[in-house]
């Protein structure tokens, strides 16, 4: 793992997503505050998907309400038109071409952002603090990201956070893990890809069945499910630096959403 964290490209592939984040969020997206207002779910009127698909583009669902996205139809899109969003989304993953999209899914199926969590949390629970360093370094070099993840356990503001949100109610819960968060980026990324004709229909839909099965295999629910992404999100936000408070707050609002609103796919398809 330590020798995807050296290489040149992923490097700089993390410069360019920092780059990118704020161009799309300051220019495309634009700045907005934590609010109460209710969850909005945006369906496309054409949707010819089976339940299965369905399924698989819901496991998206949270990010893709957030970003005012259709969850009936693969592009993607809002009320059938794609997004404008799209391509600075795409290059701020350093996704220019279909070789950078397989590499950086092949990155996710295999590793992904639970490959933190999985050495560090452990850690974390039951190795001797003044030997974290050595561990960190063992298995990471020097990784900013990997610092900010044992930071957020290690001063427990984001365990209480969630407690506050009602995601988790024991520190225990921490160890469902954050495989939910690399499962709603494949899906992401699949949809994006296909839309920018990165990749075919098809190789979306293959991407998303392993997304799917790898969500059947470890979650026996979409609150399971839910709780896993909202650790993940929150550990790979935390103190991130292109986004604020107000934008991690509102996330876990949507996630909430997402699992309590009658109208959210995760309450209309059943898991």
């Amino acid at each position: 793992m330590q020798e995807l964290f050296s290489q040149p490209w992923f490097k700089y592939g993390v410069i360019g997503f920092f780059i990118a984040a704020f161009v799309v969020r300051y220019l495309f997206q634009g700045y907005r505050e934590a609010d109460n207002s209710p969850v909005k779910f945006n369906y496309a009127g054409n949707s010819s998907l089976s339940e299965q698909q369905k399924f698989g583009i819901a496991l998206h669902g949270v990010l893709a309400a957030y970003n005012g996205m259709d969850l009936n139809i693969l592009e993607w899109s809002k009320n059938g038109k794609i997004s404008k969003r799209l391509h600075p989304y795409l290059q701020g993953w350093g996704i220019e071409k279909r070789e950078s999209y397989l590499d950086l899914t092949n990155y996710y199926l295999s590793e992904g952002r639970r490959a933190y969590f999985d050495v560090i949390y452990p850690m974390y629970t039951s190795v001797p603090k003044e030997e974290w360093n050595i561990k960190m370094q063992e298995n990471f070099g020097k990784n900013e990201r990997a610092q900010r993840i044992l930071t957020a356990l290690d001063e427990h503001k984001i365990i209480d956070i969630l407690k506050s949100h009602k995601i988790i109610e024991f520190d225990s819960d921490m160890e469902i893990g954050t495989m939910a968060w690399d499962i709603c980026n494949l899906v992401g990324q699949a949809r994006r890809a296909f839309t920018a004709e990165l990749i075919s229909e098809k190789e979306a839909w293959d991407v998303i069945g392993k997304a799917t099965a790898m969500a059947k295999e470890n979650f026996n629910s979409w609150e399971d499910f839910g709780r896993s992404l909202s650790i993940g999100f929150a550990l790979d936000m935390y103190k991130h630096p292109m986004y604020g408070e107000d934008y991690f707050k509102d996330y876990l609002r949507y996630c909430k959403g997402t699992v309590s609103d009658a109208k959210s796919p995760w309450n209309t398809i059943s898991w």
